[in-house]
């Protein structure tokens, strides 16, 4: 945003922007000059939300008018239509990953990797939200994991029986580390050395996530260009529920969406195949 704003003057004629009399007029032609020379909606629309940023901080300290203010937040974005970005990610990979898990030699890493999977992949985790869960907020007896999600909003999800296994196992292994080497941190996941040793239970990195499922999907031969994110895990959730069946209501309460449409938008199901199937009709 300050690197468009810095460059605001090439679309205003050359002339530097003065916050405390910049009029809407002004505003819509500096963005038509910006269309004009080609740049994307998405920059655009990014100047738009830079531009009323400082108009806003100039109005809270009184030097743009109340009237100018309103009708400058009244402008509207460019609106856009792309195609959809992420993919779930299909039966045959999802085997892969897990067996890759199980025939890992290191043990440990194999059971937290499964564990990180099972959660992305079965229960829609953000990588977020895996990276940073505590082992106290699975409850086995309950089958279900308490998550701290977006706006701070905690919540507890129910857990598919299918992943208990690769919980128990994790566990168990967490559990040995605890008492073998006093290890003291509350987190599910921690740091894992190339011999196997769990030396920490302080969590681990949005990172780590992204780096252990691209690991993962490369070593079980998953093409280079189609490598799923993490995010990719998430969208199977939802993909899968709807492709089941599930009411989209019901799927956007276990997705925990603000809104339906957002929830819609994560269906990577077979949409493509069924068109395809329509239009041979």
């Amino acid at each position: 945003m300050q690197r468009l704003l810095n460059r605001l003057h090439e679309h205003n004629d050359g002339q530097p922007i003065d916050w405390t009399v910049i009029t809407p007029s002004q505003i819509v032609t500096v963005i038509a000059n910006m269309e004009d020379k080609g740049l994307s909606v998405s920059t655009m629309n990014t100047a738009l939300s830079a531009i009323k940023g400082v108009c806003h901080a100039a109005w809270r300290d009184q030097v743009l008018s109340d009237e100018a203010y309103a009708r400058i937040k009244d402008i509207k974005q460019k609106k856009q239509s792309k195609l959809p970005s992420g993919r779930a990610i299909d039966h045959n990979e999802i085997d892969k990953l897990f067996a890759s898990c199980a025939n890992d030699k290191n043990k440990t890493k194999g059971a937290r990797d499964a564990v990180i999977f099972a959660l992305g992949i079965f229960v829609g985790l953000r990588r977020s939200e895996i990276a940073n869960i505590k082992a106290k907020h699975i409850d086995l007896e309950n089958m279900t994991i308490q998550v701290l999600g977006k706006g701070n909003k905690e919540e507890i999800l129910p857990l598919p029986e299918s992943i208990k296994p690769h919980l128990i196992a994790w566990l168990n292994i967490r559990s040995h580390a605890v008492v073998d080497q006093r290890l003291t941190g509350k987190h599910l996941f921690g740091q894992i050395q190339k011999s196997g040793k769990l030396t920490s239970l302080d969590g681990i990195t949005d990172q780590a996530v992204y780096f252990i499922l691209q690991e993962r999907s490369m070593a079980c031969g998953i093409d280079l260009d189609n490598l799923p994110s993490p995010h990719d895990m998430r969208r199977t959730r939802a993909t899968t529920l709807l492709d089941a069946g599930i009411h989209p209501r019901l799927t956007q309460k276990m997705m925990r969406h603000a809104n339906v449409e957002t929830t819609m938008r994560y269906d990577r199901g077979n949409i493509d195949n069924a068109l395809r199937d329509a239009v041979n009709t």
